[in-house]
């Protein structure tokens, strides 16, 4: 029972006891409208996604690092393309249109931008935006296709831009100027990696 006469301890655990009693009928009420509750399932899908496969992860993290090797406002059209793309692949796949060998895009992705990572190629913008048009294609695709029979589309793409959006700031900020040498390591290893897969 509440006390509303007693001391300072008791008002205290009122407190508490009216904040316990907020939250257990807030998360009652969230259970009892299950369509909400499904609505942040699909956008932690899509979220966590890009994090599942180290295949997706060091993608979106390698395009983050050579959009990091841009300079002024072109540094965001790279991340602008990627995820652009990206959703509106992953929109045709769950529509059912079909995209062959992503599978094998997505392991090029690792292959071709550890590469140009590693060797310190940069690429001028009308080379650059076309080759990671593509590569989002086939990611954005692969991430359609896994996409959790009960999760909905929008939320689960919503989650998806937003968990590959860390990805590919991560890899811009590590791609700082000062930090060539990192980066050429990183690329490297990323290109090893996709070979790896390609053989495997």
């Amino acid at each position: 029972m509440i006390n509303l006469n007693g001391n300072e301890e008791n008002m205290r655990s009122d407190t508490k006891y009216l904040v316990t009693m907020f939250l257990m009928m807030w998360a009652g009420s969230t259970y009892a409208h299950p369509g909400h509750f499904n609505d942040m399932m699909g956008f932690f899908a899509g979220f966590s996604h890009p994090f599942s496969g180290v295949d997706h992860l060091l993608s979106m993290f390698a395009i983050g690092l050579l959009a990091g090797q841009r300079d002024g406002k072109s540094i965001m059209l790279v991340p602008v393309v990627c995820l652009s793309t990206m959703a509106l692949a992953c929109a045709a796949a769950i529509s059912g249109l079909v995209i062959s060998f992503s599978e094998m895009g997505i392991l090029l992705t690792l292959v071709v931008s550890g590469v140009l990572l590693a060797c310190r190629v940069k690429l001028s913008l009308p080379l650059l935006l076309p080759l990671v048009g593509m590569f989002s294609l086939f990611h954005g695709y692969a991430h359609g296709l896994e996409m959790p029979f009960n999760a909905k589309g929008f939320e689960y793409g919503v989650g998806l831009v937003a968990g590959s959006s860390l990805l590919l700031l991560a890899g811009m900020l590590t791609s700082l100027k000062g930090r060539e040498k990192i980066v050429a390591y990183l690329g490297a290893a990323t290109a090893v990696v996709g070979l790896s897969l390609l053989v495997v």
